[in-house]
């Protein structure tokens, strides 16, 4: 057999020359996109260590790591499509192609919408905070994502997803309302990751709960109360209810009532604002508002003094308080204002 019959032979319906001619064209192709690989992936390396990684840099190098695979498995088909082949050969060829088609735009598409999570939940990160939603987030996504890929592949490669798809739907909405606690719960935690209401360790006061936050979860924040005990909330409980962070404030507010009787003279009536007024203000960790004769009760006349503690610690708060409670008993004797006060019988009945 000369050369030329050699050319001419056939083999599965087509010839020696074909075959030859596909995988010199294939190997061109390859070849050159190894070449515009390799000088892409250079230029923008160089690119990337000049300026700093943004979303564009990002883009592209995904671009390179994901999309460059389908340009040779399009080289492979582009070389072959000329051959005469067999007809479920073809079909089962197109399948595969299709398959990595697939396969590789969603590895694609997850890489970016990640990446575009990442960088978006990044900003409410504070202190190097670690958070656990954004992975929720991006594992969701990337479902979604691989579910339809895997949707486009089936019904693309001639898969009938009618009864299939019915029954997802079904099932979809069953676990929709089995999950729809979960649900509530999980995008609360949301909720309470970006707008930051409170932070591990704060104290809080939550309702009638005043606690410090141990810890914060998808579904419940766990709160050790100022009593001892654990107290657990669930997350969509917190966001309804109005929560009081006094670790965010930098003072506290004090409203102290001081009641005197009614014996009292009118001079020394209007002595007393004056007194509790220069008791508050000689202390040095508090800021007076001011002080009134509020009313005259039922049983006493009532004077209202306001005044701030800078402060946010409640020992402290407390501690001043109490000196300054003690300071007013302290001149009051001296001065011999009497505080008003009730006497309440109560009568026993034994059964």
């Amino acid at each position: 057999m000369d050369f030329k019959s050699f050319l001419s032979y056939e083999i599965l319906s087509n010839t020696v020359q074909d075959f030859i001619y596909t995988i010199i064209l294939f190997l061109s192709i390859t070849l050159t996109i190894y070449i515009v690989k390799s000088l892409l992936r250079r230029y923008f390396q160089g690119l990337f260590s000049k300026k700093k990684k943004t979303i564009r840099n990002f883009w592209i190098n995904s671009a390179i790591n994901n999309l460059i695979p389908l340009l040779y498995l399009g080289a492979f088909y582009l070389s072959i499509d000329h051959l005469h082949l067999d007809l479920r050969f073809e079909t089962v060829l197109g399948r595969v192609f299709l398959f990595f088609i697939v396969f590789y735009s969603c590895i694609f598409l997850s890489s970016l919408t990640s990446h575009a999570v990442e960088s978006y939940l990044s900003q409410f990160k504070t202190d190097g905070e670690i958070g656990k939603f954004d992975k929720i987030i991006k594992n969701i996504i990337r479902a979604i994502i691989w579910f339809i890929g895997l949707m486009v592949f089936l019904d693309h490669a001639g898969i009938k997803l009618a009864g299939f798809l019915t029954g997802l739907g079904v099932g979809g909405i069953a676990l929709a309302f089995l999950a729809q606690s979960l649900l509530k719960d999980a995008l609360s935690y949301f909720s309470i990751y970006v707008d930051k209401p409170f932070e591990v360790g704060d104290l809080v006061t939550i309702d009638e709960f005043t606690g410090t936050v141990e810890a914060t979860g998808i579904k419940t924040t766990k709160i050790r109360s100022v009593s001892g005990e654990l107290v657990v909330f669930s997350n969509v409980d917190i966001t309804g209810s109005r929560v009081r962070n006094f670790q965010k404030m930098d003072e506290r507010r004090a409203l102290l009532t001081t009641s005197v009787i009614y014996k009292t003279s009118a001079k020394t009536l209007a002595s007393i604002p004056k007194i509790l007024s220069s008791i508050v203000a000689e202390n040095e960790r508090t800021r007076l508002v001011r002080c009134n004769l509020k009313e005259l009760g039922k049983f006493s006349i009532d004077f209202e003094t306001v005044f701030y503690v800078n402060s946010r610690d409640l020992i402290i708060y407390m501690e001043v308080l109490e000196k300054i409670n003690l300071r007013i008993k302290e001149v009051f004797d001296k001065k011999g204002i009497v505080f008003a006060y009730s006497t309440f019988y109560t009568k026993t009945t034994f059964r």
